[in-house]
């Protein structure tokens, strides 16, 4: 390799996109910062924390108003489609899975139209090719602790069963858009760091 050609990858280095995905309350957005500060990444925030900031409330709002969610659910999907284009290295709090969250709460057929939309179908398939050309990685976080509240998250959404539910339907989605992707059931962090690095170092 010539010295032009290692100060050009000194340069400009090389892209590195990270989706860490799975349920609420499980400990995604710690490891998110992890990974950002060790990898000198900038994070993608989750859309829909943001989302419900522009609405000055809590999720706890929306649980009795269907339309509210739908409409909720939509814009966060929208904004997520387009937050990470045209970036190269980031890490990103959520993927496709906010899906998920609109089979459980928003109008029936919500979810089956944001799945099939021409939208969505790009942008799983660029994460899969993003993962298949070693550029990046998705990781799932499973579950396995206690959830705990965050002061944004519904209150009726830290029980086992609403993780588990969104957890299996993370997976589903996974499956069904070929996604490769890295499970991360361990709750220790040191562990789940150490799943994280031994992946990344492939890539680096």
């Amino acid at each position: 390799m010539s010295a032009n050609t290692r100060a050009l990858r000194r340069a400009k280095p090389r892209p590195l996109r990270i989706e860490v995905v799975g349920s609420h309350a499980v400990g995604k957005s710690v490891l998110v910062r992890h990974i950002a500060a060790k990898y000198d990444l900038p994070i993608l925030d989750e859309i829909a924390r943001i989302e419900i900031a522009k609405m000055g409330g809590g999720f706890d709002a929306l649980r009795t108003d269907l339309a509210a969610v739908t409409r909720f659910q939509r814009n966060v999907f929208a904004s997520q489609l387009r937050v990470g284009q045209g970036v190269d290295r980031y890490v990103s709090d959520r993927a496709f899975d906010n899906i998920a969250y609109a089979a459980e709460s928003a109008e029936h057929g919500t979810a089956a139209a944001m799945w099939r939309s021409p939208a969505c179908r790009q942008y799983v398939r660029r994460i899969a090719e993003t993962v298949r050309s070693k550029q990046g990685a998705v990781f799932f976080v499973r579950p396995g602790v206690t959830p705990r509240g965050d002061g944004v998250r519904a209150e009726g959404d830290l029980d086992v069963g609403s993780v588990c539910r969104i957890d299996g339907m993370v997976k589903l989605l996974l499956e069904l858009g070929d996604v490769p992707y890295v499970p991360i059931a361990t709750t220790n962090f040191q562990e789940r760091a150490a799943i994280v690095a031994g992946v990344l170092r492939g890539l680096l």
